[in-house]
C-alpha cells in the first residue's frame, strides 16, 4: 500500500515539477497590463512589446515622470500567458533621465514579485547633482536565487519603481527625473503536463 502511495506521490510530483527548459516557448507569449498606476505612469501611459523570440519584454512608459516632487512612483501588474511554460525574471533593466542641480539628491529603487509570493529586495541607486545625464538601474539576481511562478498557478508579476528627490522643494526648472522604459528578461521552464511514455 506504502508502495503505491509512493508511485502516485512521484507521479504527481512529475505532472507538476518545472523542468529546464532548452529555450523559450515556441508560441507567442501574451502580456496583459491589468493594474497601472502611480505618478510616473498613469493609467493607459505605458505599452508592452514582447521580443520575438521571447527571451524578453519592454514596457515604455509613453508619459514619463519629469517633475521635481518629493517622490514619483510606478505600479504595474501584468499578466502573463505562457502555455506550457514557467519563467521567473532574470533581469529588470529600468531606464530614464535625470538632471539635478547642485546639491540635490535622487534615490532610486525597483522591485518585482508574483503576485501573493514574497516581494524581492528592492535595488537601489542614488545620485547627487550636478548631474544631467541617462540613468540604469538593474536587477540581476543570481541564478540560484531566482524565483519562478510555480506551474499551474495564476499570478499576476508586480513591478514597483520608486523616484524621490531631495530637499523636499527642488526648483523644478532644474531638477527632474523621468522613466522611459524597463525591460524585463526571461528564464524559462517547462511544465510537464504528462509523462512521456
Amino acid at each position: 500500500m506504502s508502495a503505491m502511495m509512493t508511485v502516485a506521490g512521484l507521479v504527481a510530483s512529475l505532472l507538476i515539477s518545472p523542468q529546464a527548459a532548452t529555450g523559450s516557448p515556441p508560441d507567442k507569449v501574451i502580456i496583459e497590463v491589468v493594474v497601472m498606476n502611480g505618478t510616473a505612469c498613469p493609467p493607459g501611459s505605458a505599452a508592452v512589446v514582447v521580443a520575438p523570440d521571447n527571451t524578453s519584454f519592454t514596457v515604455t512608459y509613453r508619459r514619463a515622470a519629469e517633475s521635481a516632487d518629493v517622490r514619483r512612483n510606478c505600479q504595474i501588474s501584468l499578466r502573463i500567458h505562457s502555455p506550457g511554460f514557467t519563467y521567473a525574471i532574470a533581469e529588470a533593466d529600468h531606464r530614464g533621465d535625470l538632471v539635478l542641480d547642485n546639491g540635490v539628491r535622487a534615490v532610486l529603487s525597483a522591485n518585482y514579485y508574483f503576485q501573493g509570493m514574497t516581494s524581492q529586495t528592492p535595488v537601489t541607486q542614488s545620485f547627487t547633482g550636478p548631474f544631467a545625464d541617462a540613468w540604469e538601474l538593474l536587477d540581476k539576481p543570481d541564478i540560484a536565487h531566482l524565483v519562478y511562478l510555480p506551474c499551474g498557478e495564476e499570478r499576476n508579476l508586480s513591478s514597483t519603481v520608486d523616484l524621490r528627490l531631495s530637499p523636499g522643494t527642488p526648483d523644478p526648472r532644474k531638477n527632474f527625473v523621468t522613466l522611459d522604459s524597463t525591460v524585463f528578461r526571461f528564464a524559462w521552464k517547462s511544465c510537464l503536463s504528462r509523462i512521456s511514455r
